[in-house]
């Protein structure tokens, strides 16, 4: 925890003690009825268990804090062991459109390689390249060739007047 918060911690403590001693006072000291020290002491137990909750919500919040650490350690380390060395371009993509592009590729069935793979093919004579992107994008090339023919028959359909 910060230092900010022990010191404010620090204080509250100190201001409730003189409170209570402020309120045991006017009880052994004046003629104040019960029920006044009654309230003064319903409000001094709710400050003191309102104290120790958020000091116990504020351990979880930290605790929690230092589990997100280890886990974004971890998976930087896992993106870095992928050949993913440009997350960061990616994380200013936000959330809403990684998951959305994450889905399609799922969905297609597809991947994005990794910066380093691309860095790795870039470096290859353009043979071995050629035969990697050809077993890398076989189900592309054959789905653009698919589109390729169907579109060609649409546009000779139109040329020679049958409808589709």
């Amino acid at each position: 925890m910060s230092d900010d918060f022990k010191k404010i911690t620090e204080a509250f403590g100190q201001a409730v003690i003189s409170f209570q001693k402020d309120v045991e006072y006017l009880g052994d000291h004046t003629n104040v009825s019960d029920q006044f020290i009654d309230r003064k002491n319903k409000i001094l137990f709710h400050h003191i268990n309102y104290q120790k909750y958020i000091e116990n919500h504020i351990e979880e919040l930290y605790e929690a804090r230092k589990l997100m650490k280890m886990h974004i350690t971890s998976l930087t380390a896992i993106c870095v062991m992928h050949g993913i060395v440009d997350y960061p371009t990616f994380l200013l993509r936000g959330k809403m459109l990684l998951v959305s592009r994450a889905n399609e590729l799922q969905k297609e069935g597809r991947f994005q390689m990794s910066y380093m793979m691309n860095q790795k093919l870039k470096k290859l004579p353009e043979s071995e390249k050629s035969m990697i992107e050809s077993i890398l994008f076989r189900d592309t090339d054959r789905e653009i060739k698919e589109l390729l023919v169907r579109i060609k028959k649409r546009k000779n359909s139109f040329v020679y007047g049958i409808g589709t």
